[in-house]
């Protein structure tokens, strides 16, 4: 019987065999990516048991040139051709290079961008007039730039080597708070006021002394006080600028406050605290404990997530904390990481319920760091 060759074969996910190789990405019913397209299986029952816990039954695999009759009728499938390593090695110094460069465009637009704002922003911190016609279109330029980007987290880990704390900070709270608002399904309105207070946040602290801000031993009461202020501070330097919104203005003043009343200035609880109050606190948080400051080095994203878990799960709105957290586990699949180990892998499934602890694929080997506790990521490579 004549068979028409093709590039790939929809085989039973238990019909999984070493060698074979992912024809596409696998997803689950959550939308959430469980293994890249390209992915050499090399240990199959590691995979089956991903695919089984996730109810994938039928997965599309690479094919060889032709396919030999089986016992039940059916063409079998071969397993495919394998690429030498050293062509395997060579795509993925070319993904690097490629990612490298996405970086290198990606820091160039948004830096000029940033400094664009941030004349505007020493403009208002100085009590200077700032129209709204030069402030509204540069963030609307910034949110182009977000939206031409598919993984706005890895990109971050780019913006780490900026020398003003406080200028990273709000770079990285301006990112993460717009993919929160992105996966909230925020209106492009909404998003360019949301990007706005993320980087109007701490231009308060600049009425704070250096010597706190950039102080590397523990803060003591008065100093606590005094870093705290800086969301009034920040309020009472917008509170009359016509062109920003009082959502924006808002949203400013209450990211500090906590879920369980806990926060500052005034204690809020709840849906008292603003939706872009609940947005920031989220990203504000992550974006501080994953910049270095002069007390500590920068924690991984996977470090910060649980402290975040550990420490704040109380105290933030759960329902956009669980949304960052399934969308993020989307976001790592694929990424390369560097281990304790001193090994570097690449990200293949992220368990949804711990995505600090994803399966690593190194050197042809699966390590599930859910089980093996000796192993731990030390940062994107």
């Amino acid at each position: 019987m004549e068979k028409k060759n093709k590039t790939w074969e929809k085989i039973f996910s238990t019909k999984l065999e070493k060698g074979m190789v992912l024809a596409e990405d696998i997803i689950n019913e959550e939308g959430i990516r469980l293994l890249v397209q390209g992915t050499v299986i090399k240990e199959s029952h590691r995979i089956k048991s991903i695919l089984k816990m996730n109810r994938i039954t039928m997965v599309k695999v690479e094919a060889g040139e032709e396919a030999k009759e089986g016992e039940d009728g059916k063409a079998p499938l071969q397993a495919p051709d394998l690429k030498p390593f050293v062509t395997e090695k060579t795509e993925a110094q070319r993904e690097a290079e490629k990612e490298q460069k996405s970086q290198r465009v990606f820091n160039q637009r948004f830096h000029e961008k940033c400094d664009q704002l941030r004349r505007d922003f020493e403009k208002i911190v100085s009590g200077e007039a700032v129209k709204s016609s030069d402030l509204y279109p540069r963030i609307q330029d910034t949110l182009e730039i977000f939206q031409k980007e598919n993984n706005i987290f890895q990109l971050m880990q780019s913006l780490k080597e900026v020398k003003d704390l406080t200028y990273a900070h709000g770079q990285n709270v301006a990112l993460t708070a717009y993919s929160l608002g992105k996966w909230l399904d925020l209106s492009k309105n909404e998003l360019e006021e949301l990007i706005l207070a993320s980087l109007l946040i701490d231009i308060g602290k600049a009425r704070v002394p250096k010597e706190t801000l950039y102080k590397t031993q523990p803060l003591n009461e008065d100093e606590k006080v005094a870093v705290r202020r800086h969301v009034l501070h920040s309020y009472d330097m917008i509170k009359n600028y016509d062109c920003i919104g009082k959502a924006v203005k808002e949203a400013v003043l209450y990211h500090h406050e906590r879920m369980d009343g806990s926060g500052y200035p005034i204690g809020l609880q709840g849906e008292e605290i603003p939706l872009y109050a609940r947005i920031l606190a989220i990203a504000d948080l992550y974006a501080a404990l994953t910049v270095k400051r002069p007390y500590r080095e920068a924690k991984t994203p996977f470090e910060a997530i649980d402290i975040i878990r550990q420490d704040y799960i109380d105290k933030l709105d759960g329902a956009i904390w669980y949304t960052f957290l399934r969308k993020m586990g989307d976001n790592f699949i694929g990424q390369r990481v560097t281990l304790n180990t001193g090994g570097e892998g690449k990200i293949v499934f992220m368990p949804s319920q711990d995505i600090t602890r994803p399966i690593v694929e190194i050197d042809g080997k699966l390590i599930d760091l859910s089980r093996e506790e000796t192993y731990r990521i030390e940062n994107f490579a």
